[in-house]
C-alpha cells in the first residue's frame, strides 16, 4: 500500500489543471532536498523514459517495450500472480523480482 500524502486544502485548481489532473488521478510523490516534489504519473512515466533511452541504443519503441516489460513483471509481484511472456529470459529474473513468469509459446 503507498502512504497517503494528504495537503491542508489539496492540490490547487491551478496547480492540477498544470499537472493536467483536473479530473483527479495518480501523481507521484517525491522528496527533493528540503521540497516535495508532486507529479503527474505521466510526466514521472515521461521522465523515466527519457532517462531510459539514455541507456539504450535503439529507437524509442526499445524504451516503450523495457519499461512495459518491467511494469509486467512488477504487477505479477505485487498481485501475486503469474507474468505471462513469449520471452524466455524473464525466467533467468523472476526470482529477482519476485513473482513467477510463465511462457506462453
Amino acid at each position: 500500500m503507498q502512504p497517503k500524502l494528504t495537503l491542508p486544502g489539496g492540490i490547487s485548481v491551478q496547480h492540477r489543471k498544470a499537472l493536467g489532473l483536473e479530473g483527479g488521478g495518480p501523481v507521484v510523490v517525491t522528496v527533493v532536498g528540503d521540497e516535495i516534489r508532486v507529479r503527474s504519473m505521466t510526466g514521472a512515466m515521461s521522465e523515466l523514459q527519457a532517462d531510459a533511452a539514455r541507456f539504450l541504443q535503439n529507437e524509442q519503441t526499445s524504451v516503450d517495450v523495457f519499461l512495459a516489460d518491467r511494469l509486467c513483471l512488477a504487477l505479477g509481484a505485487r498481485v501475486k500472480a503469474p507474468a505471462l511472456t513469449t520471452d524466455r529470459p524473464w525466467n533467468d529474473i523472476a526470482d529477482a523480482v519476485g513473482t513467477a513468469v510463465e511462457l506462453i509459446r
